[in-house]
């Protein structure tokens, strides 16, 4: 576990619960955390102020999407995220979210939360030469 993901996990502890409204998560049982969290910064406002956050099977800690974001609900149909409700995680690394978008729109989406690509390509490769290697002999 990188000692970044461990630093979230430190501060999810029950021994010191985020401030009301600030951070909500939710934990898988394969060891994903996923949590909604209020963001500060340069060129942050009410506008972009809120990210959906989630660690992949490595425990990288990655943006799944963020306030203000342009987000494709459906082919070719894009929308503006407005606001970010954080559903449950299983343990197919899946996310459950939802997006509210302008006009009062919004829907409940699934985030796949990504392998890093050097890893699956390496067991692409892997898989490939080891087919290959069956029909060879």
């Amino acid at each position: 576990m990188s000692q970044q993901i461990a630093v979230v996990l430190w501060m999810l502890s029950p021994l010191n619960p985020p401030a009301q409204g600030s951070v909500r998560y939710t934990l898988s049982e394969s060891g994903m955390v996923a949590f909604v969290s209020a963001l500060t910064g340069p060129d942050v406002n009410e506008s972009n102020n809120y990210g959906l956050w989630a660690t992949d099977p490595t425990g990288e800690l990655r943006l799944i999407l963020r306030e203000g974001d342009p987000f494709e609900v459906a082919s070719g149909d894009w929308r503006t995220v407005g606001a970010i409700g954080l559903g449950e995680a299983n343990e197919r690394w899946q996310l459950t979210f939802l997006a509210g978008f302008g006009a009062g729109s919004q829907g409940i989406f699934i985030a796949q939360v990504p392998e890093p690509v050097p890893g699956a390509l390496l067991a692409l490769v892997a898989l490939r030469a080891l087919l290959h290697r069956r029909r060879s002999a």
